[in-house]
């Protein structure tokens, strides 16, 4: 049997969809008036989140409906997760206190007890992404002077955040598959800028940047002074595993690149490095910072927050300022696309999740 609906009944429904549209659009726009808004960051000032993370909020105050006044802190320590346990254990879910944090997949990929509130249960609001440059100290043996030589580079030590940071692991298993066991890796540090003061002092010699930390940070004090030079930017992988390189950095090969350059064209890497590889890659390249509340915050702060930084995006001043520190526009993730990017750590094949949790425990 069958039953059928009226259109009256169709009608009704509609009405009060339309409805509770517009009650939850208007208390969006009271939200924040006369509020302040606290902004937190995972890193100590001066890296690639902290950067683009301040450029926002400068201007976001004006796009988010009630005008709230914005303070932006930092917090760092432990690979960025002392700052997310903060928001999910301790921060009022009041709507008040939202984030822009560089997340880190790894950690609950491979089941880590450091990271204490899953991704999935904080209110997602925006995220945005940015390309990864990878760079290595001129004076690394043999002598680097470019991509090409990179190839050749031995004996050097990697810069990293902490053993199971993606920025860690990702590195790892590049070189391992492009160079073999011919570096070091030195860990620990609490953010990018301490990492790259090391590197000026020739502590560490090969790390990355978002292009944000990269622009912002390595170019004006490494680069351009000679000490270090660019050699790959890690490839872009949608979520169906097609491979691109960034338009943003459209002069520096890809990681892909400079392995069919060894190893020659029409070689494929393979095994499970190459598969947890392409997973971080795709999860990081879709999805870098993220815009999150506490579990539990209003809907409606949700609400107002993604407005804000869906317009000021647009804005022209904004625009202005971010491509003159970064070069290069801001990429904002919508809410839904980054919901989708973070609900597929739901789905991560057992294999590739069990080889990463025993590579993590066998970093040294």
């Amino acid at each position: 049997m069958t039953r059928s609906v009226s259109g009256g009944v169709i009608l009704a429904a509609a009405t009060l969809l339309l409805h509770a549209s517009s009650m939850m659009q208007a208390r969006a726009a009271d939200f924040y008036a006369g509020k302040t808004l606290t902004i937190m960051n995972n890193y100590p000032p001066g890296g690639g989140s902290d950067i683009d993370g301040r450029i926002f909020a400068r201007h976001l105050s004006e796009y988010i409906p009630g005008h709230p006044k914005i303070v932006f802190k930092n917090m760092a320590g432990a690979g960025g997760l002392v700052a997310f346990n903060w928001l999910g254990e301790v921060a009022k879910a009041d709507g008040l206190t939202t984030c822009y944090y560089t997340w880190n997949p790894v950690v609950q990929i491979i089941g880590d007890a450091k990271l204490r509130v899953p991704f999935d249960k904080f209110v997602f609001v925006v995220g945005t992404t940015a390309p990864t440059v990878a760079f290595i100290r001129k004076d690394v043996a043999p002598g680097i002077n470019g991509p090409s030589d990179f190839l050749k580079a031995h004996d050097f030590k990697i810069g990293g955040l902490s053993d199971d940071a993606l920025h860690d692991v990702r590195h790892r298993l590049s070189l391992d598959m492009l160079l073999g066991p011919v570096y070091g890796n030195v860990t620990g540090f609490a953010g990018f800028a301490p990492m790259f003061k090391a590197m000026q002092q020739n502590e560490v010699q090969f790390s990355s940047s978002s292009l944000p930390g990269y622009r912002g940070a390595v170019v004006p004090t490494m680069v351009e002074t000679g000490i270090v030079v660019p050699v790959f930017q890690y490839e872009d992988v949608s979520t169906d595993g097609k491979f691109s390189a960034s338009p943003l950095v459209p002069d520096l090969p890809t990681w892909l690149d400079l392995y069919h350059e060894k190893y020659g064209k029409d070689v494929m890497p393979s095994g499970i490095k190459w598969q947890a590889y392409l997973l971080l890659n795709m999860l990081y390249t879709n999805l870098l910072r993220t815009v999150l509340l506490p579990p539990g915050s209003p809907e409606e702060a949700a609400a107002a927050l993604a407005t804000g930084f869906e317009k000021v995006a647009k804005d022209p001043q904004f625009m202005t300022e971010y491509e003159k520190i970064i070069g290069a526009p801001a990429e904002l993730i919508g809410r839904e696309d980054g919901k989708k990017v973070i609900a597929q750590l739901g789905n991560i094949d057992p294999k590739v999740s069990a080889f990463l949790k025993d590579y993590v425990a066998n970093a040294h």
